[in-house]
């Protein structure tokens, strides 16, 4: 036998050997095993086009869609064309939502040889060809990122994003999805990068825009937000929700004044509050038993008020007062299920235009109307500007005001608004408060950090630690020798952030007392603390509220 016979029966002999191993690791679903092993038998006796397939398989059980196609095509193209691989790629394409792809490999199916090497190694659950191909749908991993959403299962839903965006780098959506998921963690960086690269590839899309705007504001970088703000009205000027954006973050930028942001305000008012046409004529007031207040809710579930609101509301349902809820989503859904004891009617709005929602009110009877979202939910506030209830209110999301002649109050109180002209609507004093936040809980088994001098905790965003804020805190550090400042970590270990914060005390030689606690842990925080410091302007209430209820001090 020659010696290039020899070394081919060997190669052979070694084969057989790693198809008996693969098919144990595939029979205990260790695929991740699977793909080293093959990969060391490549760089140990050099390309082989079907062990290159069998690695594509252990990517694709990974869900990693995209370098299953990539790898799979490549080996096939390469010489691994067998009845196998064209079952595989088909099902794949199909799965992708790649029509054309998943046509091509189906008729190939038929003219190819079988392959006794992958025939051991296709997954077991792998579907049958002719139900994916029957089944294809549009975007079907933009699909499945959606559903994991809606889920909040975020993980997954940002695998799914990523997976749909390398197949489909114009995917909108996508971008904007992809960039939610991460900012939930406060991965602001990366969630700026993945828009910056959607700004790439659709340069005139202005919901892309104002979301790498919203970033970059939580970051601090107020100018660059709002250029990005300005570039994003520009290209739709009739989108309420990017004006109010724009105008909510101004109040970040310790560069704008109160009166300034007032003023922007009143313009969003003016701008969006127009009022519509409606059945019914105007509302008028009228002595009865039973007084219907409306609330619009929005997604207001999700903010830590929402327990205190919830607690009111419920005070009032079955008084004199018969409550109803227009929010976003079903009572059943977890960021709402904190209201379901507080509305004897709930309305889920969402994805319904402003008219429409002004019928449901007006169709309800609503004697005084109340918005809790604010800015936050510009769509539902837009409602407010046509006369749907004898009175209309806003309260908690609107500390400057909305701007909307229709809104006939603000409820605040002598703290939020002292000289009683800090906003462009008529602020109706609560002397017990307008701010209602629910007590923490007893602080069980809370960790106590010691350290030697004082100790000073805030819990502060990267938003909110504006150069003026930090130049505070820094003034109070100095001022107390020894002293140290815990900050909840909203995000600052990643890389980008990191850099960012200890730029910010680095510049005042204070970098090195400075800590994080866990976010999960604020129990912890104020517990370690002598004093709290809150930013400013401050619109999280529920931060000085857990310092008090752990006997620390409050300053702002």
């Amino acid at each position: 036998m020659s010696t290039s016979a020899m070394a081919a029966s060997e190669v052979a002999a070694n084969k057989e050997a790693l198809l008996a191993e693969l098919k144990g690791l595939v029979e205990v679903g260790a695929w991740e095993d699977l793909a080293g092993r093959a990969n060391a038998y490549l760089e140990a006796r050099g390309d082989d086009a079907e062990v290159r397939f069998a690695i594509a398989m252990a990517h694709y059980v990974e869900d990693d869609f995209v370098n299953a196609a990539t790898l799979g095509e490549g080996a096939f193209e390469d010489g691994a064309q067998c009845q196998e691989a064209a079952e595989f790629l088909g099902v794949l394409n199909a799965q992708i939502g790649n029509l054309t792809g998943a046509l091509y490999f189906t008729k190939l199916t038929t003219a190819l040889p079988e392959s006794d090497f992958l025939s051991e190694l296709l997954p077991q659950d792998l579907p049958k060809l002719v139900e994916e191909f029957t089944q294809i749908q549009e975007n079907p991993l933009l699909q499945r990122a959606v559903t994991a959403l809606a889920q909040q299962d975020w993980d997954a839903a940002e695998h799914w994003f990523r997976q749909h965006l390398a197949i489909s780098p114009e995917g909108r959506e996508a971008y904007i999805g992809l960039s939610q998921c991460l900012s939930i963690f406060e991965r602001f960086e990366e969630a700026a990068e993945v828009l910056r690269a959607g700004r790439h590839m659709l340069p005139e899309d202005a919901e892309i825009a104002a979301a790498l705007a919203t970033t970059l504001t939580a970051i601090g970088q107020y100018d660059e937000a709002q250029s990005c703000y300005r570039r994003a009205v520009a290209l739709d000027a009739d989108s309420a929700a990017i004006a109010a954006s724009a105008v909510h973050d101004l109040g970040y930028d310790p560069n704008h004044t109160a009166a300034e942001i007032k003023d922007a305000q009143a313009e969003w008012g003016r701008r969006f509050g127009s009022e519509h046409d409606l059945m019914g004529g105007t509302p008028s007031a009228r002595e009865k038993d039973t007084l219907t207040v409306g609330f619009l809710v929005g997604s207001a579930g999700r903010q830590e008020l929402s327990e205190g609101v919830a607690q009111v509301v419920a005070g009032l349902s079955g008084t004199r007062f018969r409550c109803v809820g227009f929010g976003y989503g079903a009572l059943a859904v977890p960021e709402n299920v904190v209201f379901q004891k507080a509305f004897e009617t709930w309305h889920d709005v969402r994805h319904i235009d402003p008219i429409t929602v002004g019928a449901m009110v007006r169709a309800e009877s609503v004697d005084v109307l109340i918005d809790l979202c604010g800015t936050s939910a510009p769509d539902l506030l837009t409602v407010m500007g046509s006369r749907l209830a004898p009175v209309q209110m806003a309260w908690l999301s609107a500390p400057v005001g909305t701007g909307i002649a229709n809104v006939d109050f603000l409820l605040g109180d002598s703290a939020m608004h002292p000289d009683g002209d800090s906003c462009c609507d008529s602020v109706l004093s609560l002397e017990s408060g307008s701010v209602v936040v629910s007590a923490p809980g007893d602080g069980e088994n809370v960790e106590i950090l010691a350290h030697e001098g004082a100790t000073f905790a805030a819990d502060v965003t990267l938003a909110e630690l504006n150069s003026a804020v930090v130049e505070a805190f820094a003034r109070v550090l100095h001022e107390v020798p020894d002293s140290k400042l815990l900050l909840l970590n909203h995000g600052f270990e990643t890389s980008g952030n990191l850099t960012r914060l200890l730029g910010l005390f680095g510049n005042f030689g204070l970098a090195h007392r400075v800590d994080t606690v866990a976010r999960s842990n604020i129990a912890t925080l104020f517990a370690s603390a002598d004093v709290a410091l809150l930013p400013f302007p401050s619109s999280r209430p529920e931060t000085a509220v857990e310092a008090l209820a752990a006997g620390v001090p409050v300053v702002c």
